[in-house]
């Protein structure tokens, strides 16, 4: 029995709609998957997520709660504040977001408190400070650092080689999930990205590196 043409243009165009429909996550979620897989990767974070959506409109809440300096591992409180300071002041740059419809917002705690951001950098060394306390402790980081040298490679953080993937409801995606180079994922979530839209006096550049099993030196 011969197929009409436009029969066979119908079904195309059925399928094309059905993968559309399937690929359109909600930006929001995703979003939130994204800053979950990558602060997962620091024991000294617990993460969780609240949903707080209605028929009116998506809302979730992120909560990072960070443990104290001796389970984290650093010598002193005051380091491990320092920590939380950063934390609050650089993951709201990504995790605080109107999506088309859906919202994120992310706050950090310690000692039961709220911790309330500082005030966002000016300088292009304060950001490579709070992006290297931020960041401490997370199993994808090694390591930031000011070379001294001018132009882009002076303010450096290096990220391990390595993918984050994370779940997302999408029949594009190789099993279902999203797989993003390491160094793009803390760049987002730790709000370095967000940070070269502040004008400040200088760019901080981030690299991949392959670790040995032994670990990064």
């Amino acid at each position: 029995m011969p197929v009409h043409a436009s029969t066979i243009i119908n079904v195309v165009l059925a399928a094309v709609l059905v993968t559309q429909a399937a690929a359109a996550v909600a930006p929001w979620y995703e979003r939130t998957a994204e800053i979950v897989a990558v602060l997962q990767r620091d024991p000294s974070l617990q993460v969780a997520v609240k949903d707080d959506s209605t028929d009116q409109g998506s809302t979730i809440k992120i909560s990072v709660q960070l443990q104290d300096a001796g389970r984290m591992g650093l010598a002193n409180p005051a380091t491990t504040q320092a920590k939380a300071k950063a934390l609050a002041t650089l993951l709201p740059l990504y995790g605080n977001a109107d999506l088309d419809g859906g919202t994120v917002s992310v706050e950090v705690i310690y000692n039961g408190n709220t911790v309330p951001p500082k005030a966002l950098p000016k300088t292009v060394d304060d950001a490579l400070t709070q992006a290297k306390r931020a960041m401490t402790g997370n199993k994808l980081f090694v390591r930031g650092f000011d070379s001294g040298a001018p132009g882009p490679m002076g303010h450096m953080l290096v990220i391990k080689a390595k993918v984050v993937q994370y779940s997302v409801d999408d029949i594009s995606k190789l099993g279902g999930k999203a797989s993003v180079l390491a160094s793009d994922a803390l760049s987002n979530v730790y709000g370095i990205n967000a940070l070269d839209g502040l004008n400040l006096d200088g760019h901080i550049s981030v690299s991949n590196v392959v670790c040995p099993d032994t670990g990064c030196p």
